[in-house]
């Protein structure tokens, strides 16, 4: 058994692992992702200088891939379906636009509006032999309509603070009462987190002393039990 001790006095940790649980530590990691999007969408603001353009195009990217996450399945459990459902109008309209960056562009190169590359060949003048090829790849630094990624700020908040006020009090209160109601949950975590070494050595040795008792005030017990051993 490993304790973590935390910054409160007498308190420790121990690690869970149950269903319940590691629903828990599954949405926190989406409440984890959409912080990041709150973050990096709040970063890329603040960056104006024309030097930082590609630090502006890199946040906004992360900003979709860390929200679109929240959206797919993998190692952990999508956004609840009660969340989505309960997005409607520009909500929506936001979701659907940053779902078509992520699946048309920053995780695949596949709509042309968001990119085009061309080539050109060069001439000089009288001369009908071409000198050079010119390449030209159109990139976007993030959307043209700035709007879109303050309403993209504003969805991924929205969400996250659901997830803190609506679903991490209910499963944490969940998972407290499985505690409490089941005796064979409270007894396995009763040691874990207080496992009182000592107690347990003294309760032990009570044991086994009233057990050498027994076999020697009834001899014919140790008998008895050799023979079906």
């Amino acid at each position: 058994m490993v304790n973590h001790e935390t910054s409160e006095p007498d308190v420790t940790e121990a690690p869970v692992d149950d269903e319940l649980s590691r629903e828990l530590a599954e949405l926190a990691s989406i409440w984890a992702d959409l912080l990041l999007v709150r973050q990096s969408l709040h970063d890329r603001k603040e960056m104006k200088k024309a030097s930082q353009i590609f630090i502006r195009r890199a946040l906004w990217e992360q900003a979709v891939i860390a929200y679109a996450r929240c959206f797919t399945t993998g190692r952990r459990r999508q956004l609840p379906e009660s969340l989505r459902q309960r997005m409607v109008g520009g909500s929506v309209r936001v979701h659907d636009e940053v779902m078509r960056w992520r699946n048309q562009h920053v995780a695949h190169r596949v709509e042309s509006e968001f990119e085009g590359a061309s080539v050109t060949l060069t001439y000089r003048s009288g001369e009908d032999a071409p000198v050079s090829a010119r390449v030209r790849v159109r990139l976007p630094m993030g959307p043209e309509d700035e709007r879109l990624a303050d309403a993209l700020a504003t969805l991924a908040d929205g969400l996250k603070d659901r997830l803190w006020t609506e679903w991490f009090p209910r499963l944490e209160e969940q998972l407290l009462e499985l505690y409490e109601k089941f005796p064979p949950v409270k007894v396995y975590y009763n040691f874990v987190f207080n496992p009182k070494e000592e107690t347990l050595l003294q309760e032990l040795s009570e044991a086994s002393y009233n057990s050498y008792k027994s076999l020697k005030e009834h001899p014919y017990l140790a008998d008895y039990l050799l023979q079906v051993s």
